[in-house]
């Protein structure tokens, strides 16, 4: 058995940390704007009334989230990267998180992109 000499967090922890934070917080962001990008709901009581509704999604917003998304996407990879390089024993953890946000980017990269394309 090896003696720990590791003394606490190195510098690659902590970026892992606070890069894998920066992610999910971007995340959130995106999910936030979704709630105000997205068209309206056509509801019963909205068609009863006859009430005006917006049926498509908000341009500017809906590109800023294809770009978030992007953004999410890269953090997840550059944590993995710093993860990697840190990660030499056998009692290192993996980061699902990390794994977690890279594959919900690129799930809401691909269904952005059709809206993101056709402007609807």
């Amino acid at each position: 058995m090896t003696e720990e000499r590791r003394k606490g967090p190195d510098i690659w922890a902590r970026m892992v940390g606070w890069v894998s934070l920066a992610g999910w917080l971007t995340f959130i962001g995106v999910l936030v704007l979704v709630q105000y990008a997205k068209p309206e709901m056509n509801s019963g009581l909205v068609r009863y009334h006859q009430i005006d509704i917006r049926t498509e999604w908000l341009p500017r917003l809906s590109d800023l989230i294809f770009m978030l998304l992007w953004a999410c996407c890269g953090l997840s990879i550059i944590s993995m990267l710093f993860n990697k390089r840190r990660m030499r024993r056998k009692t290192d953890t993996n980061l699902f998180n990390l794994i977690l946000l890279g594959l919900l980017s690129i799930v809401g990269v691909l269904l952005m992109f059709p809206v993101v394309v056709n402007g609807n």
